[in-house]
């Protein structure tokens, strides 16, 4: 899960690798919009001084019902940020959210 700022018109919350909803098979959860999600996010990186690839978000992000092709999403979303100005996100502790 990425969260960032909605103001660019997101719901602020985007799933890389499968969505809550999909996850739980719960459809009380908010449905996820693959397209809204990857440009409110696009902008938000441009607000903040970097240059992505919308293709490369939207090769991440996963719509309501999808499940992302790629196996280790951990690692892509590593590779995606360490070509970012903001470098590698730091590690997380196992069963950390």
């Amino acid at each position: 899960m990425i969260e960032y700022s909605p103001r660019f018109g997101g719901s602020g919350i985007a799933y890389a690798g499968v969505s809550l909803a999909t996850y739980y098979e719960d459809e009380s959860i908010p449905a996820t919009d693959r397209s809204r999600e990857v440009a409110a996010l696009a902008a938000w990186f441009e607000a903040v001084g970097l240059r992505v690839s919308a293709d490369g978000l939207y090769d991440l992000i996963v719509d309501n019902g999808q499940i992302s092709d790629e196996p280790f999403v951990e690692d892509s979303l590593k590779e995606f940020f360490a070509a970012t100005a903001l470098g590698e996100p730091p590690a997380q502790e196992e069963g950390s959210p």
